[in-house]
């Protein structure tokens, strides 16, 4: 998910993109990180991966390439530390 600036906001896996991506934009969001993190969607980017373990291989690598360090991946992974 990239912001206005096209700068990754967000970088994450789905089984079922479609139930995935219509849960951020319900009218019953209730989380208040992850309605920050939607006000700030322009632009949605996909690929799509033949197995669960490739997709989980291709987040994690970007995840950690430092100029894709997404602001709401990196709230999430601080959080779950704790």
């Amino acid at each position: 998910m990239l912001d206005s600036d096209r700068e990754v906001i967000y970088i994450g896996k789905a089984k079922n993109l479609k139930k995935r991506i219509t849960s951020y934009f319900s009218k019953t969001l209730q989380d208040i990180k992850t309605h920050h993190m939607v006000s700030l969607i322009e632009e949605i980017e996909t690929i799509i991966t033949k197995s669960e373990d490739e997709a989980i291989l291709l987040e994690r690598s970007e995840e950690h390439t430092s100029e894709l360090q997404s602001p709401c991946n990196l709230v999430c992974r601080l959080l779950l530390e704790k």
